[in-house]
């Protein structure tokens, strides 16, 4: 899915492919949860978009990438001192449960709210702005859904109803084949699709960065860092709950040319949702705190 964050976080497509082969070759021999790879997520990518806007309104002397890869950097190697000294302990234990929780179930609801846009092909949606931000304007452009909608809630259904296989792969093949199609002879798609990705390796060189960048990110990088650490704390702990592996990287396939936005968006909707807190965990939760209010009394 490193196509899927790329596009969360304003970035060019290929620097997604990039971030999904790194974090797993230098992860795994510092890995304690064969699940998560230290690498970018859905809120993080999120983050990262909102924060190049954001200092790309104070000065343009920066690209989105190199942004992008100052953080990668200076949260990497933060991340990197706590993991050698072994203090991961201490962020771990002093984040309640019910709070990891919220942080999941907050974070997949504005994610799939800043993907319905995408999913019924409306166009014009900023959606770095706040949750009731995105979700309004997505009511207002309802009367302007696209044929986009089609792949998008096909999509949907195709993932919730297929409980068997790669569901993930065989719907982006699907789209894939049809978009191609639909496309055969036209000058513009009909549809919003990724289109071209570079190959080879062409961006992957050392970051550049001086102490103005730094001045830049000083604002941003304390919250990208407990995002980063909450985020796979999450994520790894609603693993041992979810038996059916529901994150993004458990859902990836493979992307092409003309895989369409809308059935992008229907994958990371899919995804996340299936991390939602149950309501069961809830009335758990909820009758621990009364036993312990009754037990004080």
């Amino acid at each position: 899915m490193g196509l899927a964050y790329a596009k969360l976080a304003t970035l060019p497509p290929e620097y997604g492919l990039y971030s999904s082969f790194v974090g797993v070759s230098i992860y795994c021999f510092f890995s304690t949860a064969k699940d998560v790879t230290n690498g970018p997520t859905v809120v993080l990518s999120l983050l990262i978009g909102q924060a190049i806007a954001g200092i790309n309104k104070q000065t343009l002397d920066y690209t989105g990438p190199q942004i992008a890869a100052s953080f990668a950097l200076f949260s990497g190697l933060i991340a990197l001192f706590l993991g050698l000294f072994r203090l991961g302990f201490l962020i771990e234990d002093a984040i309640p449960a019910p709070v990891v929780e919220g942080f999941t179930t907050g974070s997949a609801i504005t994610i799939s709210m800043a993907q319905f846009s995408k999913l019924f092909g409306i166009s014009g949606v900023d959606t770095k702005k706040p949750t009731y931000y995105v979700f309004g304007k997505t009511l207002i452009g309802l009367p302007h859904t696209e044929i986009d909608v089609v792949f998008g809630i096909l999509g949907l259904i195709y993932l919730y109803t297929i409980k068997f296989g790669s569901s993930t792969i065989s719907l982006v093949i699907i789209c894939t084949l049809i978009a191609y199609l639909i496309n055969i002879g036209k000058k513009e798609s009909p549809i919003k699709i990724l289109k071209h990705v570079p190959s080879g390796l062409r961006q992957i060189r050392p970051a550049k960065f001086d102490t103005e960048i730094l001045r830049l990110m000083s604002g941003y990088l304390p919250g990208i860092l407990i995002i980063l650490i909450l985020e796979h704390i999450s994520i790894a702990k609603n693993f041992g709950r979810i038996n059916s592996y529901t994150a993004i990287k458990a859902k990836s396939g493979v992307f092409f040319y003309y895989i369409p936005d809308a059935t992008l968006a229907a994958v990371i909707i899919h995804a996340v949702l299936g991390l939602v807190t149950p309501l069961s965990y809830l009335k758990s939760c909820c009758e621990h705190k009364v036993r312990i209010f009754f037990y004080l009394m």
